[in-house]
């Protein structure tokens, strides 16, 4: 019999999660912060925006499920409360959620490129909507390895490739408050630092 290993997370849902009856439930993601890690069960709290209410839900996972961290895939034992997890699976018809694959602190961010300095881009945080500076005004330290790719392929000599005001886009795994492991890096090389707002540009 395969040991269930089970987190207790809170995430927000804009309804309550739905129970499925079909024969075939479909496949989907749902976004959770670990709060507690069980090692038979997963209990969840899903919270309800504009109800203001808080319904239970377990999130269960197997030895089968995996777990992606960067440029590293292991098992559920690593998760710990704090984590930022997005999890793929389905409804189950007693409401709880079956993960087949979990993701851990992702992050999907856009910024200017600051100073290079060995492997690490000081990156200044804009919106990726209106491509002006998050307010507060943040920085991450983002770290560049051999692993990171460069527009989705591998690339030596990666920081060699970053240029000072220019505008990227990171996804990779978040190390602490204020610093990212890079997996991709995306130039975005449709959008000129000159037509940036001059905020932005500072």
């Amino acid at each position: 019999m395969m040991m269930m290993v089970q987190l207790a997370v809170m995430f927000a849902l804009s309804s309550a999660a739905p129970a499925w009856t079909g024969a075939s439930p479909p496949v989907t993601w749902v976004s959770l912060r670990v709060v507690q890690v069980r090692r038979r069960d997963l209990s969840g709290v899903a919270e309800r925006r504009h109800a203001r209410s808080r319904t239970v839900v377990r999130i269960r996972t197997t030895s089968a499920t995996s777990v992606w961290e960067g440029d590293v895939t292991h098992g559920v034992g690593r998760i710990k409360p704090g984590d930022a997890v997005l999890a793929r699976g389905t409804w189950l018809s007693s409401g709880d959620f079956a993960a087949s694959y979990l993701v851990v602190d992702l992050v999907n961010e856009y910024g200017l490129v600051g100073p290079v300095n060995r492997g690490t881009v000081r990156l200044k945080l804009v919106d990726r909507n209106s491509l002006t500076p998050v307010v507060p005004t943040r920085y991450d330290a983002v770290s560049l390895s051999a692993r990171t790719m460069l527009d989705g392929k591998p690339q030596r000599n990666i920081d060699e490739r970053m240029r000072a005001g220019s505008l990227i886009q990171v996804i990779g795994v978040r190390t602490s408050a204020t610093a990212v492991r890079a997996v991709n890096v995306l130039r975005l090389t449709g959008v000129s630092r000159h037509v940036l707002p001059r905020s932005a540009r500072r």
